[in-house]
């Protein structure tokens, strides 16, 4: 489904005043408008600034940004849909659009291309008996378009679509040359843009596929602030703290603080990090007992690979048998594998079972009905393949 944000742009009205250049002249306008450009924080400001820029050099009547395509050998899906001036589009416009473009025949026989016309495409005296031309241009009053395309390893990322009336004109060579100028600049910050969008979307389903693991983890930063932890390391880093497990009624995770202990050994192990020469290596681990019950953490620095001037985070993995009720099972590497097939609520009801816990006894712990700790075990059931308590036991005992 293409998603539309579609902003109204206004034409700027300040005047332009030409600055020598060494290839000609370039406008205060355009001068003004590539640092909001290259420092665009997401595709609004980006797209806000690449108009005042290519407005400053190429008058147009309406523009497009087609942002982060799915699949665009195949389809006109794409992230985002922007459009200068703002225009109420049907949805079914978007596809009926691509139905009839020439722009995804021309650069399939064009791989690589980062500027056409659509007179490329469509010749003068094909383009007025095109169904693109009668259904979409001769409506909207355009007689000239010209397409920039930005490539990543032979697909279309992005299309930023440029169209003229006849009494504009066409595309001059200077025009165009000013386009091809700044095409370099618009594609970096567009990757930039994507790559960081894919990278917030990746953080945001680790984060929610690490907050449901039965392990406890924690990660601090360099000033020894943590900025991620998940559920069970926020219940076990109050308990290494207070030795009772009511932190959520006690202290907002918000205000939450790594345990005396373990800040110490992230400390050691950032000492020894800012004393080890280039050729070193990271420092190693530490395992911290703590004073209630056998509960114990592995604090470990992480730093990024190939990245030698970032500062190392610091992972904090707690263990031991006795910090929760359900901790008492230490899921392996294995277990752990097949216990991310589950949601945090059926994880809980598997280890429960494991331990030797009957329905009562898991919905009285887990302060659930026993017909919904039922069906949580018909759930687990069909996910891992097993039919009865015996085979999961046995499948989470191996």
């Amino acid at each position: 489904m293409v998603v539309s944000a579609l902003r109204r742009t206004g034409r700027s009205a300040v005047k332009s005043h030409p600055i020598p250049m060494p290839h000609g002249t370039i406008s205060a306008d355009a001068i003004a408008a590539l640092a909001p450009l290259a420092c665009a924080r997401d595709v609004s400001e980006f797209w806000d600034a690449a108009l005042a820029l290519i407005r400053a050099a190429v008058p147009f009547d309406t523009a497009f940004l087609w942002y982060d395509y799915y699949d665009f050998a195949n389809s006109s899906q794409s992230s985002l849909v922007l459009e200068a001036p703002w225009r109420e589009r049907d949805p079914d416009y978007w596809h009926a659009r691509r139905a009839h473009h020439p722009t995804p025949q021309f650069l399939k026989d064009h791989p690589g291309a980062p500027l056409h016309r659509v007179s490329d495409a469509l010749s003068a005296e094909a383009l007025p008996h095109s169904a693109f031309y009668r259904r979409f241009m001769q409506p909207e009053g355009w007689e000239f378009g010209i397409t920039l395309s930005f490539w990543q390893r032979q697909e279309v990322r992005a299309n930023i679509v440029i169209y003229r009336t006849a009494a504009q004109g066409d595309f001059s060579a200077e025009e165009e040359a000013w386009l091809r100028a700044l095409h370099p600049l618009i594609r970096s910050v567009l990757f930039r843009l994507i790559h960081e969008q894919q990278q917030r979307a990746l953080h945001a389903s680790l984060s929610n596929f690490v907050a449901g693991l039965p392990i406890g983890v924690m990660l601090v930063n360099w000033n020894l602030q943590p900025v991620f932890v998940n559920d069970e390391g926020y219940k076990q880093a109050f308990f290494w703290v207070h030795g009772t497990e009511r932190p959520y009624t006690v202290l907002p995770r918000k205000m939450l603080q790594v345990p005396p202990d373990l800040a110490a050994a992230c400390e050691v192990l950032r000492r020894r990090w800012l004393e080890m020469d280039e050729h070193g290596d990271m420092p190693a681990e530490h395992t911290v007992p703590s004073k209630h019950s056998d509960l114990y953490a592995v604090v470990r620095a992480q730093q990024v690979h190939g990245v030698s001037a970032h500062r190392p985070s610091f992972l904090i993995r707690f263990g031991g048998l006795g910090s929760r009720a359900h901790d008492a099972f230490q899921p392996s590497d294995e277990q752990l594998k097949i216990l991310s097939q589950l949601t945090p609520a059926e994880r809980k009801v598997a280890i429960l079972l494991v331990r030797g816990l009957s329905n009562r006894e898991i919905a009285e712990r887990l302060h659930r009905e026993r017909c919904t700790v039922k069906d949580h075990l018909s759930h687990i059931y069909g996910k891992l393949g097993v039919r009865n308590r015996t085979q999961l036991t046995s499948l989470l005992s191996r």
